[in-house]
């Protein structure tokens, strides 16, 4: 059945997201010592897990080769999403909201090829243990209790990405207001402070902010 499916399908989506987002949270914890909302967006969601799983299902799906052979197929995939996405905060928000500069064997601070052999664990475990569980689960709920679900995570998911898109634009104006300023002022200032979530978020991009912030302190010195 269609409708079926898709249902299925958009509550993969949401539940990879969320549960990307909490293994963002635990490794963050782990590595920074603080609790933190890792992502974008500002619900509990990462769509680049959400993405990624339906990389992975459709090579696993349809690809004629073996388990070795999918697996690297779908960490380079993976590996090329996480670039692009990279790209995109550069070009359109611009600046780097991570950089994988300081680790071995990186491609331009965007990716980093420690992480996509992570990536390739997790795929396994992904593909072997944890989709045929979660899978289970989803199919038995009854199709008018996953239609209620779904239009419920769509409603919050669109409010938040109206939320998220907003932030985004207003940090982009600050960013290139910064680029143009030769000192900073109160305003500035307050824009920081509106983005405090995103800065502790994402420390490599709070990075590229001092950068952009000690060129003008070196211009007014």
């Amino acid at each position: 059945m269609i409708i079926e499916l898709m249902l299925n399908i958009i509550l993969f989506f949401f539940l990879y997201s969320f549960l990307g987002w909490i293994l963002e949270v635990l490794y963050k914890l782990i590595i920074k010592r603080e609790l933190l909302n890792p992502g974008f967006f500002q619900g509990p969601i990462l769509p680049i897990y959400g993405v990624s799983v339906f990389i992975i299902l459709a090579v696993f799906t349809y690809s004629p080769w073996g388990m070795a052979v999918n697996i690297l197929l779908t960490v380079f995939l993976v590996t090329g999403l996480e670039y692009l996405v990279a790209l995109f905060c550069e070009k359109v928000i611009g600046t780097k909201f991570w950089d994988y500069s300081n680790m071995k064997f990186d491609y331009k601070g965007r990716i980093s090829l420690e992480f996509s052999f992570i990536w390739g664990f997790l795929i396994a475990i992904f593909v072997l243990w944890l989709h045929p569980l979660l899978r289970n689960y989803i199919i038995k709920i009854p199709i008018t209790y996953q239609l209620f679900l779904v239009l419920f995570l769509l409603m919050l998911f669109i409010f938040d990405f109206i939320l998220t898109t907003i932030e985004l634009f207003n940090l982009r104006k600050v960013i290139k207001k910064l680029e143009k300023m030769t000192q900073l002022d109160d305003e500035l200032r307050k824009y920081f402070v509106n983005f405090k979530r995103l800065l502790k978020a994402f420390p490599d991009f709070y990075k590229q902010l001092e950068k952009k912030v000690v060129k003008i302190l070196d211009k007014k010195l």
